[in-house]
C-alpha cells in the first residue's frame, strides 16, 4: 500500500514522457499510445526460432530450422527488430539509457503475458567476457532477466554460465563469420540437472549466440532450453 501510494506520488510529480516522440507518456512503458500501437509485430513467425516467416508457405517452421533445428526448443519475441525497437535497444545496450531499458522490460513481459509460453524452473543472461562488462559497466541481457524474474517469479542464475574469451562483436559479421566467432566461447559453471531454462536476450539475429549457448547448458544438464527475446531481427 505504502508503495503505490509513493508510486502515485511519483507519477504525479515525474508525469511519464514517450521517449519516441516527447508527448505525455503511459506507465509503466514510457510511451505514449500512438506510439506504442505502432511498434513492429510479427504477424506471422517460425514456431521454433521467431524470424519472420514471408510467403504464402503453411509450414509452421523456417526453411533453416526443417533443415538443421537449433539447439533450442523456442524462441519467444516480442517485437521485430525495426524502428523505433533498434532505436530503443541501442540507446539502452550502447548508451546505457536505463530507461529505454526499463520499457524493453515490460514490452517483454507484456508480450509474454499476452502470449504465455511454458515456464522455467530458470531465467538465465547472456553473459559478457568480463572485460566487455568492465567498459560498458553492466549487462543489459541481466538487467532484462532480473526484471522478468521478479515479475514472474522465476530466480535469475547469471553465474550458470561464463563467456571464456573475448570475441569481437556478432555486428557486420557474416553468418559464417558469427558461426566461428562463438564456437566454444561459453563454459558451464553450475548443473542445471533436469532443469527447463530460458535463454534471455535483447536481440536475435543469426541465432549463433542462443546455439552456442543452448549447446553448453544441454551440456550443464538442461532437459529443455527456450529463448525470450525483446527483438528478433532477419539476417540478410
Amino acid at each position: 500500500m505504502v508503495y503505490q501510494w509513493i508510486k502515485s506520488i511519483q507519477s504525479a510529480l515525474f508525469p511519464s514522457i514517450c521517449l519516441l516522440c516527447g508527448v505525455a507518456g503511459e506507465e509503466p512503458f514510457n510511451l505514449c499510445r500512438a506510439c506504442r500501437r505502432e511498434l513492429p509485430h510479427c504477424p506471422r513467425a517460425c514456431q521454433r526460432c521467431a524470424v519472420p516467416l514471408i510467403g504464402v508457405g503453411t509450414s509452421p517452421l523456417c526453411g533453416a530450422c526443417q533443415r538443421q533445428p537449433p539447439l533450442y526448443e523456442h524462441c519467444h519475441a516480442a517485437l521485430d527488430y525495426a524502428y523505433p525497437v533498434d532505436y530503443l535497444i541501442q540507446r539502452f545496450k550502447f548508451h546505457g539509457d536505463l530507461v529505454a531499458g526499463k520499457t524493453l522490460g515490460h514490452l517483454l513481459l507484456n508480450s509474454l503475458e499476452a502470449r504465455p509460453p511454458p515456464i522455467p524452473d530458470t531465467l538465465i543472461p547472456v553473459p559478457l567476457h568480463r572485460s566487455r562488462l568492465r567498459e560498458r559497466g553492466f549487462n543489459q541481457t541481466a538487467l532484462l532477466a532480473t526484471h522478468l524474474g521478479r515479475s514472474l517469479h522465476i530466480p535469475v542464475v547469471a553465474d550458470a554460465v561464463e563467456r571464456g574469451k573475448t570475441t569481437p562483436a556478432q555486428a557486420g559479421l557474416s553468418i559464417i563469420q558469427r558461426r566461428d566467432n562463438l564456437r566454444g566461447v561459453f563454459e558451464s559453471r553450475l548443473s542445471l540437472a533436469n532443469q527447463h531454462v530460458v535463454i534471455v536476450d535483447d536481440v536475435m539475429t543469426s541465432g549463433h549466440t542462443a546455439d552456442e549457448l543452448g549447446r553448453c547448458l544441454r551440456r550443464a544438464g538442461a532437459r529443455r532450453v527456450d529463448v525470450w527475446l525483446c527483438a528478433r531481427a532477419q539476417l540478410n
